[in-house]
C-alpha cells in the first residue's frame, strides 16, 4: 500500500497527519457506507511499515545520472519535485535557505499538530532516493544563470508564497501575521505571555495560531466575520481549539486597536458572494475587547 501511495505522493507521513483531505468531501463512497478515510490510511501505512521495507522500496541510482537538476526550496513542493526527479533518473541537488528541510510544515506548523519525527521520516526517505540537500544556501547563488553555469540542466523553483494578508485595522495596537507568530512560537520565542490574544480568521491556520497562543498562558479569542458553520477550518481543529478553552466570536470584524482596546464591528449576513456564502455586512453596531496582541490569520 505504501509503495502505491509513494508512486504519486512524496510525503505520505506528512499528508497522513495534516492533509485537509478535500478528496474525502467528494468521495463516491459517500453514496454508500461513507468516504474512504484516505488520510488515516496513509498515516497507518507509514506507521506500520518498518525500516527494512523502506530500505527495499527506495531506488537511488547506483551511478550518478548525466542530467543534473537543481531544486530551490525544500518545502513540500521542492521536496516532492526533488523526489520524483530523482526517481526518474535525474542527478538532483536540493537547495534550502534554512538549516533544515520541510518549509512551512517544519518551521511554522506547531509540533502539537505534527511531530518533528514525522517530517524527518519523509525527508530521510527522499534523501535515500539519491537527493543531495544543501542547507543555509546562498540565495545569490540560486539565480538561474548561476545554476546553469554550475552545470545544472534543469532548475525548479519552489520558493513558497508567504505574503501575509494584514487587516485594515487602525490604531497603535500590536498586530502581526499568523505565519510570523507561528514561526516564532516554533523557534521557542515567547511573543506574548499571560495576556489576551485575539486571532482574526476561521481556517486551520487560525486554529493553530490560537492553540499556540493558549500554550503561552494567554486568554485567546478567535473572531470571525461570518457564521460559525462557514468557518473553513476542519471541524476537528475547531473542536480541539474549543476543548482547550479558546473562545469563538462570530459575525464580528476588528476595526481599530488603540491602547489595548479592540473595537469590533458587528456583522450580519448579506447577499451571497462568488463563493456561494452570505457576504458579511456591517450593521453599524460595535463592541470592544481588551487585548495585548492581534494576530491576522486570514
Amino acid at each position: 500500500a505504501l509503495a502505491v501511495i509513494l508512486d504519486k505522493n512524496a510525503l505520505p507521513s506528512i499528508t497522513g497527519w495534516i492533509c485537509d483531505h478535500q478528496c474525502q468531501l467528494h468521495c463516491t463512497r459517500m453514496d454508500y457506507e461513507g468516504a474512504i478515510a484516505i488520510r488515516k490510511i496513509k498515516k497507518l501505512a507509514c506507521e506500520m511499515v518498518g525500516k527494512e521495507y523502506m530500505d527495499e522500496i527506495f531506488c537511488a541510482p547506483e551511478e550518478p545520472a548525466d542530467v543534473k537538476a537543481a531544486v530551490v526550496g525544500a518545502g513540500p513542493a521542492g521536496l516532492s519535485a526533488a523526489f520524483f526527479l530523482a526517481r526518474a533518473g535525474f542527478d538532483v541537488t536540493l537547495y534550502e535557505r534554512e538549516s533544515c528541510a520541510g518549509g512551512v510544515v517544519r518551521n511554522v506548523i506547531p509540533s502539537f499538530r505534527i511531530p518533528e519525527a514525522v517530517v524527518d521520516k519523509d525527508v530521510d526517505f527522499i534523501r535515500k532516493n539519491g537527493v543531495k540537500m544543501v542547507f543555509n544556501a546562498d540565495l545569490d547563488a540560486m539565480h538561474y544563470e548561476k545554476l546553469k553555469e554550475a552545470g545544472f540542466d534543469w532548475v525548479f523553483y519552489a520558493l513558497g508564497a508567504e505574503k501575509p494578508n494584514m487587516p485594515s485595522v487602525t490604531g497603535n495596537g500590536r498586530i502581526i501575521d499568523a505565519t510570523s507568530f507561528l514561526k516564532g512560537f516554533k523557534a521557542g520565542e515567547r511573543i506574548v505571555q499571560n495576556g489576551h490574544v485575539v486571532v482574526i480568521g476561521g481556517g486551520n491556520t487560525a486554529m493553530d495560531t490560537a492553540r499556540a497562543a493558549k500554550r503561552l498562558g494567554n486568554q485567546v479569542t478567535i473572531v470571525y466575520r461570518r457564521r460559525r458553520n462557514e468557518m473553513p477550518c476542519d471541524r476537528e481543529e475547531l473542536d480541539a481549539a474549543e476543548s482547550e478553552g479558546i473562545s469563538i466570536s462570530t459575525y464580528c470584524n476588528p476595526k481599530d486597536f488603540t491602547d489595548g482596546v479592540i473595537t469590533l464591528a458587528v456583522m450580519t449576513a448579506g447577499p451571497e458572494d462568488e463563493s456561494g456564502r452570505a457576504r458579511p455586512v456591517d450593521t453599524g453596531e460595535e463592541f470592544v475587547l481588551h487585548a495585548d496582541l492581534l494576530i491576522s490569520a486570514t
